[in-house]
């Protein structure tokens, strides 16, 4: 739904969307007087979380910098981390009151209403349309002025015209030859390589062992020994607060050392934390009737750490990289792809986590270490690096019809000169400088 909504209706309104239907989630949530009105509000929830998901990726993807898309991507996220941080803090806060569960639930739901105000306002004032979504609506004039806009305060360079006729020219194509449908998602083997690429990304976050830690972290604290509730809260308040360390790390250095770098060190560093995390629960934790609080400790200490990579190097290429491996016109569509992926997986892996935890209580570990294992020889063989490159030239490296034209207008440029290579209209050239970068 998001996909359509997001191609036919532009990436702000998607973003607009999801805001509302929060609002709309939420309220209803909260004052549910019964159980099918609390699911109703849950199935809104789950549905805004589709569109700010999708609207977020696509929005930033396209607006950002190519040198500067993976920071901007994950200031989303580092602010999602902070909210994290809030979470944990008000049920921490909330675990202490008088007051009965019923309530508790209701008072910290009301907080999600905060950023969604805030960001809906914000969106509405400040944010223009995606400059690649007015093109795909043949808007020409106004791709280009919002372009020089986010780029450099309304001027025309070289550099910005250079982009503006790759996205052109990579759109055009795609509309003339009809690449606009899920059936290009397979049509040969670069688009296959590319969907599973796409896939992946989205994957493989589920075997780091977060979904049982999320969803079961009281059995898993338990199984260490800790069974104190409110350390229980104390812990998963500090293991968000260490998140956010990571993030802001990941967000930073993420145009630093590149995607198929983050990619490894996560699925990596996860494989080996996990294979420990594994011996210590068969060896300490498993059967014993009063578990080693050493051991427990030193598990938890392993989880933290592996989780902490994790969101220092996956979380800030998750929404990322999904988004930026598409052509123009199968972005919103490919992204959504992946999301399903991952949210189906994780629906699976919510419902078979503690069957499985339960059956071979440490050797899950193993389990997850091995799946791990496997996404991190994944991203060295297939992942394509995308740091510093626009959204247009990338598709390089799957060799499509799009790409060949991208290819000519870079070849154009370099042969004649950006003065040569400017396709502009006459309504375009008025009142506009053209300066070299």
């Amino acid at each position: 739904m998001a996909a359509i909504y997001n191609d036919v209706l532009g990436r702000r309104h998607t973003l607009l969307a999801g805001c509302v239907i929060t609002c709309i989630g939420n309220a209803l949530l909260i004052a549910s007087p019964n159980v099918p009105a609390l699911l109703i509000g849950r199935i809104l929830m789950g549905v805004s979380a589709a569109f700010l998901n999708n609207g977020v990726a696509m929005y930033c993807s396209e607006v950002a910098e190519p040198n500067t898309r993976g920071t901007a991507n994950n200031v989303q996220f580092l602010f999602g981390q902070a909210i994290t941080i809030a979470a944990s803090g008000i049920n921490l806060a909330i675990s202490g009151l008088p007051i009965t569960a019923n309530w508790g639930w209701r008072l910290a739901c009301s907080v999600i209403f905060v950023p969604m105000v805030t960001m809906g306002v914000s969106i509405w004032i400040v944010c223009p349309e995606s400059p690649r979504w007015l093109i795909m609506k043949g808007r020409y004039d106004e791709a280009l002025e919002v372009l020089l806009k986010i780029r450099s305060d309304g001027i025309k360079t070289e550099k910005v015209m250079l982009e503006y006729n790759e996205m052109k020219a990579a759109v055009v194509y795609e509309q003339e030859h009809n690449e606009t449908s899920y059936w290009h998602f397979v049509k040969n083997k670069a688009a296959i390589k590319r969907t599973l690429i796409a896939m992946s990304s989205s994957l493989w976050w589920i075997f780091n062992g977060n979904a049982i830690f999320t969803y079961y972290f009281r059995t898993v604290y338990l199984g260490a020994g800790i069974t104190d509730t409110h350390t229980q809260y104390l812990l998963t308040l500090m293991n968000s607060l260490l998140g956010f360390v990571a993030t802001c790390i990941g967000a930073y250095g993420i145009d630093k050392w590149g995607r198929r770098m983050a990619g490894i060190t996560a699925t990596g560093v996860a494989a080996i934390s996990l294979f420990i995390m594994c011996a210590i629960s068969v060896r300490f934790l498993d059967g014993q009737e009063m578990p080693s609080r050493a051991a427990g400790i030193a598990f938890i200490f392993m989880y933290n750490f592996e989780t902490t990579i994790w969101q220092a190097t996956w979380n800030t290429i998750g929404m990322l990289y999904g988004a930026e491996i598409w052509a123009p016109s199968l972005r919103a569509k490919g992204f959504s792809l992946g999301c399903f992926t991952g949210m189906a997986a994780g629906f699976v892996s919510t419902y078979t986590a503690v069957p499985t935890y339960n059956h071979l209580h440490g050797y899950t570990w193993l389990l997850y270490g091995g799946f791990c294992a496997l996404a991190c020889f994944q991203v060295w063989a297939t992942w394509p690096e995308t740091l510093g490159k626009n959204l247009e030239e990338i598709e390089l490296y799957f060799d499509t019809g799009a790409a060949k034209q991208v290819r000519n207008v870079m070849d154009h440029k370099e042969e004649n000169g950006a003065d040569d290579k400017l396709s502009v209209t006459d309504n375009e050239k008025e009142g506009i400088e053209i300066r070299s970068d």
